[in-house]
């Protein structure tokens, strides 16, 4: 009998995809990524490499050859105490299955929570009641509805859940009486009203002929919020082609101190994808296949294999920070709107992230294009065109 593994994976914030190939991690995020950006079309979408990269990760401790290259390794671990950053990750497996005591130990080590044993044959609503549940308390109540109970079929022998949560504050939040009413141009060359986060302050920044670059931190600066915002005549598709690790990389380093005067839309995202086939691209394949799936570190079985990999992630961009239910300036800032030097108003669709300075990991990627809500209310020429 064929084993299936569901892989069921659900974003609420998450830091660098980095599997074990030529390519490197940072590389392979942005690939994902772009890949995804032209699977879904989505005018807003949001994903966290970060979170694939330590779920796969948990995979391909129970792989062996060629699977576990392709699948890589898991992060490395690192925690910033200023900020909610929570992993909940978990193996859940037909009860009867032989699972080596071996595997049992890694997982419990390296992530926390050693594999669940359950039936799939009993009630789907008891199953999905038991896993939300686990979740739930891991996420500190903020996943409440993980699984659904078709998401369960009594055929079912092994699926992994993994969630992370993320609440990162400003350092500086913004103060909510400055928020703003305005305009936003959207791709199709209408006009849209939505709020608009305002302060001026000394920010990280980085501006050329196509792109400004835009860096705003949380708490103690290890993490920040990134926008990347094509200039009035370039589309954000061709931002997107531009945007490459060693793109990425050399933006960052040209970032300076500078007095920035900072209007940001408020948002919130939630995305879902199947990462199948955008793994099959950048040639993470055995994993998925029955005839080439190596899961022998976990048990003595060679016809186990992931059968499905679903993705989901949200987040949010308030005053007070960012908050992820699925993840701001430099120096002294003022929370009024005053004159600058530098003008960053994001009025028009942009990439954004979530970096972890440090290592230079992005736990977080996304684009935002079009509030949500609201109905055109006039119409521009755009300045590009593509």
């Amino acid at each position: 009998m064929t084993w299936n593994w569901i892989f069921a994976l659900w974003i609420l914030l998450g830091s660098q995809l980095a599997f074990a190939s030529q390519t490197s991690g940072a590389d392979i995020s942005v690939k994902l990524f772009r890949t995804l950006l032209n699977s879904t079309g989505y005018p807003n979408f949001v994903f966290s490499p970060y979170a694939v990269r330590y779920a796969l990760g948990l995979a391909a401790f129970g792989a062996k050859g060629k699977t576990q290259r392709q699948l890589g390794k898991t992060p490395d671990s690192w925690t910033v105490k200023k900020y909610r950053f929570q992993v909940a990750s978990r193996l859940w497996i037909q009860s009867g299955i032989p699972i080596f005591e071996t595997f049992m130990e890694m997982c419990d080590k390296n992530f926390g929570a050693r594999p669940w044993f359950v039936d799939f044959t009993k009630s789907p609503d008891f199953l999905t009641s038991r896993v939300n549940g686990w979740m739930e308390e891991k996420t500190s109540g903020q996943i409440r509805e993980f699984m659904k109970d078709d998401s369960f079929p009594s055929s079912l022998k092994m699926f992994l859940s993994a969630a992370i949560y993320f609440k990162g504050d400003w350092m500086k939040p913004f103060d909510e009486s400055y928020s703003k009413i305005s305009n936003f141009f959207l791709n199709s060359g209408e006009i849209q009203k939505t709020s608009f986060l305002r302060m001026t302050g000394n920010f990280n920044f980085y501006e050329n002929s196509q792109i400004q670059f835009l860096e705003i931190p949380y708490q103690d600066g290890d993490m920040a919020f990134v926008v990347i915002l094509p200039d009035k005549k370039q589309s954000l598709k061709k931002l997107e082609d531009l945007i490459k690790s060693d793109a990425l990389d050399y933006w960052i380093s040209q970032l300076s101190l500078k007095p920035v005067q900072v209007s940001l839309p408020k948002f919130e995202i939630d995305s879902a994808s199947d990462l199948i086939e955008p793994l099959k691209s950048l040639g993470i394949v055995d994993a998925f296949s029955e005839q080439d799936a190596d899961f022998s570190a976990m048990t003595d079985s060679r016809n186990l294999y992931l059968g499905t990999l679903k993705h989901k992630a949200s987040i949010s961009l308030t005053e007070s920070g960012t908050e992820g239910g699925g993840g701001m300036g430099y120096g002294n800032q003022s929370r009024s709107v005053a004159s600058a030097p530098w003008v960053f108003e994001a009025n028009r669709p942009f990439f954004f992230g979530v970096r972890y300075r440090p290592s230079n990991t992005f736990i977080l990627m996304g684009r935002f294009s079009q509030p949500v809500g609201g109905k055109p209310i006039a119409s521009f020429k755009a300045e590009y065109s593509g």
